[in-house]
């Protein structure tokens, strides 16, 4: 992703169909529930979260469950109005 700021913003395919997907759904997934849904590698989808956090486009809320804590994702509404990957 490059997002140097006054620029343009640029997601990659894999980007891009994080953000869409988390936008129509409206819903926090998680990490797993992204790359089944995608249909795209755990590892790939795990990569690209880590930027997508680091830039704040996704929030991430933690569920303790009996094993631990487990990670949802969701679009970071305050972030953008509508990204222009969002159709």
């Amino acid at each position: 992703m490059n997002t140097k700021h006054n620029e343009k913003l640029d997601f990659n395919k894999y980007e891009a169909g994080i953000l869409r997907l988390l936008y129509q759904t409206r819903a926090p997934l998680t990490t797993y529930e992204i790359a089944r849904e995608l249909q795209v590698s755990f590892p790939t989808i795990k990569k690209y979260l880590k930027d997508l956090k680091k830039e704040e486009f996704v929030v991430i809320t933690q569920k303790p469950t009996k094993k631990g804590k487990v990670e949802y994702m969701q679009f970071n509404f305050s972030k953008l109005e509508k990204p222009k990957i969002i159709k």
